[in-house]
């Protein structure tokens, strides 16, 4: 097996034990056994649970910012592209549970240098809905953009958690709902757009 292609099983084997058993629960040594190789094998091509472990975050943390993002470019209405791009993220939620998990389903903080890389892994998806938010956002402060993309992600990250704990809630509503109470915050900041 080439060197990219067991990089990738070792990431996918280590994706499902991360998310099976949390981070604390897995070990180099589990990941090796799960993917029948040896744990020198896993060293060299992830480093350490911490390099597995941010592997892994980087990779989910991209593909849902990608789906994202290019549900929300999809359309030019800014209150349109809020309710693509929330409903990309509600869809991914839906369809990656388990990859939803190892984003935000953590009960117990990572501290010390891994914490500070997952914190920046968050700010990055910050970043993306930020970069979302210049395109109607104009006239806006850096600071107040930033403080509104804050704000947007914490408030999907905590519906995210209601309504896995509500299942019965239709994707459409949590949907309606998070694009109800986000617009209001935001429709003072986005200028008047003529009819056409």
């Amino acid at each position: 097996m080439s060197g990219e292609l067991r990089a990738q099983q070792l990431l996918d084997v280590a994706e499902e034990l991360f998310a099976d058993r949390g981070y604390d629960a897995t070990s180099i040594e589990d990941i090796a056994r799960a993917a029948g190789v040896t744990r020198p094998v896993v060293y060299e091509r992830l480093g350490n649970k911490e390099g597995a472990y941010l592997a892994v975050v980087t990779r989910v943390r991209a593909q849902l910012e990608e789906l994202m993002t290019a549900a929300a470019l999809s359309v030019e209405d800014p209150r349109e592209q809020l309710r693509v791009g929330i409903g990309a993220y509600f869809d991914y939620l839906d369809q990656q549970p388990r990859r939803w998990t190892i984003l935000y389903g953590s009960s117990t903080p990572i501290l010390g240098e891994l914490g500070e890389r997952l914190s920046e892994a968050r700010f990055h998806t910050v970043e993306r809905i930020v970069d979302l938010l210049r395109l109607h956002l104009t006239g806006e402060s850096e600071t107040t953009i930033h403080a509104v993309g804050h704000l947007i992600s914490g408030a999907l990250e905590q519906a995210g958690r209601w309504w896995i704990r509500n299942p019965d809630l239709s994707r459409d509503r949590i949907v309606d709902y998070s694009v109800t109470l986000l617009w209001g915050g935001l429709s003072p900041y986005v200028p008047d757009r003529p009819e056409p």
